[in-house]
């Protein structure tokens, strides 16, 4: 039918509609999580983290909640694809660090494009020190009227002849193929769950970035003992995360929940990619796939 000639109409991997081109599937946190949802058994994973928040103790001394969007030109693709807005949302262990800095590499050399947020900072209990800099302790910052500036304007990829690729109205005209000057598609990259479980060990027990994480020397005292084979730690640390829950590190909550929280629980679509897609991603930004920036990052 007409709908169906007009998803395979453009070569983008960016299309999540085009069996052919797309490399991505939508994902709607509200529907997913909802009574009748697939992940309907862990709806009080969603009751857990609005509580935390309410309390202040959610993620505490963990990385901050955001994300980066980038107008997308033509000639910055390498693809004929026509120009996009995307809005990346990053999870972390998944390889949000290499589509973050290549986001953040396009910024630099547009001059009109959007700006960068980050919604939610989790609250430091503990002082963090740097060459020459001593930051002291803070309380959470959640800025929701900023994140659903992101999460109201964005969009599903539209049709090439569509006048409205926002499927409720946000699409304001104008746009080529359908692009309006204000939408913007949220996309994110996610890993095999036990993949990224793996990677986050390392992560949660101090590596950069999370050398000030409040659990990595328990952890690591814990789990890192003389005598102890890859199995017995690896079964040490599944216990360590199993009896404190997935909040005790950001980098071991699941994937659908981080994602459910960047989009504030709305009823959004989220288009996303398989890790091993990560390349292609990374080559449609301009990026060299090849650069390593972290293991899992």
């Amino acid at each position: 039918n007409d709908n169906d000639n007009d998803n395979e109409a453009v070569q983008d991997i960016f299309n999540c509609a085009s069996p052919t081109y797309g490399l991505c599937t939508y994902y709607n946190p509200d529907i997913f999580f909802s009574p009748c949802g697939p992940g309907h058994d862990y709806i009080n994973l969603i009751n857990e983290t609005q509580y935390l928040l309410h309390r202040g103790d959610l993620w505490l001394n963990m990385p901050k909640i955001g994300h980066r969007s980038v107008s997308l030109p033509r000639h910055a693709t390498t693809s004929q694809s026509p120009p996009r807005n995307l809005t990346v949302i990053h999870v972390h262990k998944a390889g949000g660090t290499s589509v973050k800095a290549a986001i953040e590499a396009l910024l630099t050399q547009q001059d009109e494009n959007y700006e960068p947020w980050s919604f939610f900072r989790p609250g430091r209990t503990i002082p963090v020190i740097r060459p020459r800099h001593l930051f002291q302790p803070w309380g959470t910052e959640f800025d929701r009227k900023e994140a659903m500036e992101v999460v109201g304007t964005a969009t599903t990829y539209p049709h090439p002849n569509s006048n409205n690729g926002n499927n409720g109205g946000n699409n304001n005209g104008g746009g080529d193929g359908g692009w309006g000057p204000t939408d913007h598609m949220l996309f994110a990259i996610v890993r095999d769950p036990l993949d990224r479980f793996v990677s986050a060990i390392g992560q949660a027990m101090g590596a950069s970035g999370s050398e000030h994480n409040g659990v990595a020397p328990d952890f690591r005292n814990l789990c890192i003992r003389p005598g102890r084979d890859a199995t017995s730690v690896l079964r040490c640390c599944a216990y360590y995360v199993r009896g404190r829950s997935t909040f005790v590190e950001l980098h071991f909550t699941p994937q659908a929940l981080i994602i459910a929280f960047a989009t504030l629980f709305q009823n959004v679509e989220v288009a996303l990619f398989q890790f091993e897609s990560l390349p292609a991603v990374l080559s449609e930004l301009g990026q060299d796939p090849s650069e390593k920036r972290r293991d899992g990052g």
